[in-house]
């Protein structure tokens, strides 16, 4: 997903610029282990991989309010 990041802050400033409100950036409390990278019990890796889904969703639900919203130029 990092690859899709550039794109997705590009998509929401051009929303925000022609006034569309968007869905707010899933947020989740992650353990020390998670972000200290150390050993994660079975219950820490499957709140990651939720949370990687919802970020997923959320920037599936950002492409298609740009590509409703946001004049595109003929190529």
């Amino acid at each position: 997903m990092p690859h899709r990041i550039p794109a997705t802050l590009r998509q929401l400033r051009a929303l925000e610029a022609v006034g569309v409100a968007v869905p707010p950036k899933p947020y989740l409390g992650f353990s020390d282990n998670l972000l200290q990278g150390r050993p994660c019990t079975s219950d820490e890796r499957a709140l990651d991989a939720e949370y990687q889904g919802q970020l997923d969703a959320w920037i599936s639900q950002i492409e298609y309010l740009y590509e409703r919203h946001v004049p595109q130029k003929a190529a």
